[in-house]
């Protein structure tokens, strides 16, 4: 159980990181390497730096979130491999949910800039 939490949240760390390199390297907006964005914030180069720069920053925060629930679901795995009740099952999956939440910030965000 602890092997598929754990290969769940380094997942997101990954994808979490890859959105994050997106923003940081200016490719947001991008039509080949980006996001769909609208075509207001594309034009506008003070836009397209808000939206770089919030994809880039809760990109980071989202892979950050991920590495707390690996260390505890390999120490759980470890030491207490009975210790995977539904309590802690659902502390793993709200977890994951603030981590997609957070994740999937800028992209609403992004549609609402003016």
């Amino acid at each position: 159980m602890s092997l598929v939490i754990v290969a769940i949240f380094v997942l997101g760390g990954v994808v979490s990181c890859l959105a994050a390199s997106t923003g940081v390297r200016g490719l947001v907006c991008s039509a080949r390497d980006g996001y769909t964005v609208p075509p207001h914030v594309a034009d506008d180069p003070r836009l397209r730096t808000e939206a770089n720069r919030l994809v880039a920053l809760h990109g980071l925060l989202a892979a950050g979130l991920c590495l707390p629930p690996v260390a505890v679901a390999l120490y759980l795995g470890h030491f207490a491999p009975d210790a995977f009740s539904s309590w802690v099952l659902a502390g793993f999956a709200v977890h994951a949910f603030v981590v997609v939440v957070v994740g999937g910030y800028p992209f609403e965000r992004i549609k609402h800039l003016e």
